[in-house]
This record gives C-alpha cells, structure tokens and sequence, in this order.
C-alpha cells in the first residue's frame, strides 16, 4: 500500500470518494437493467415474432411473475418502483388477466384454428 503525503491526501480522498460514488451507480444501474429485464425481454419476444393471444398472454402472465419474484429479492432501491410496475402491468392488461369475455373470446378463436389446422392437416 503507498504512503500519501499531506499535500496529496485531500486529492487521494476526493478521488477515492469519487470512486465509491461511481461503484454506488454503477450498481444502481446493474439493478436497474435487473428490474427492466423481464419487460425488456417481454417486448423484444412480441416484436420479434409474430404475436398473437396465444403467445401475448402467456408472456404477461411470465412478466408478472418475474416482477413478483425480483420483489422477493430484497432489491432496496427499487422497494417503491417494483410493486408499481406490476401494479401498471395488471392495471393496463387487466382484461387479460381477469380473462374478461372479449379475450375469452380471442383466446377461443385460437384455440379453434389451432384444433381446425391439425384436423385438416391431419393424413
């Protein structure tokens, strides 16, 4: 370890708190990209293929559980920001996750196109 002299240690320990504030933000930004991770991941799913309600619903119903699960992990900076996330989430898709009559009926277009293709293609 090197010695400081008077005439540096102002300067050393400035430095050295600049580090500690770096390493505190570089943190936050780690936990940060952890807490948008599971919608981030979500959005690039749906817009890399093609989405419809038989790959949109199980995909909200992954981001809800994956929000519920970071909330487990104690992350203190986000204790405020996690449960208003998953609180937008089942707010603005609340239709698909009460399973309401409109997506009902969506959900059973699917199903009986699914059903109609593998009879039709069955040999």
């Amino acid at each position: 370890m090197r010695v400081v002299s008077n005439e540096e240690r102002p300067i050393y320990h400035r430095k050295r708190e600049r580090e500690r504030k770096i390493h505190k933000e570089l943190e936050y930004l780690e936990k940060f990209i952890e807490v948008l991770k599971p919608i981030t991941t979500a959005l690039d799913y749906m817009l890399g293929n093609n989405c419809y309600y038989g790959k949109f619903l199980p995909t909200l119903i992954s981001v809800r559980t994956r929000l519920e699960r970071l909330q487990d992990n104690n992350l203190r900076h986000f204790t405020v920001i996690l449960p208003q996330l998953k609180e937008s989430l089942e707010k603005r898709f609340d239709k698909f996750f009460t399973l309401s009559p409109e997506v009902n009926g969506a959900w059973l277009h699917d199903i009986a196109w699914l059903i109609w293709i593998s009879v039709v293609l069955q040999p």
